[in-house]
């Protein structure tokens, strides 16, 4: 859908145009739409973190992680 293309998208940019090294997602504890957004796109659970003064699930991906186009 439109989430995961733009999530896609977002990280292409981050790792090919910005040249980060590692990009986060979080997202609320519920929002399981979200959190199968992140895992599709590559990212890997990484438990909790603490953000905006909540606990919420963090996600993240490296950049030798990242496949072009995945």
């Amino acid at each position: 859908g439109f989430a995961t293309e733009l999530a896609k998208a977002m990280v292409r940019r981050g790792f090919a145009e910005v040249g980060l090294e590692r990009i986060i997602g979080v997202t609320h504890p519920d929002n399981l739409a979200s959190q199968r957004v992140l895992l599709k796109i590559g990212m890997r659970d990484e438990g909790w973190g603490r953000y905006y003064d909540q606990d919420l699930r963090l996600f993240a991906i490296r950049r030798e992680e990242w496949k072009d186009g995945a």
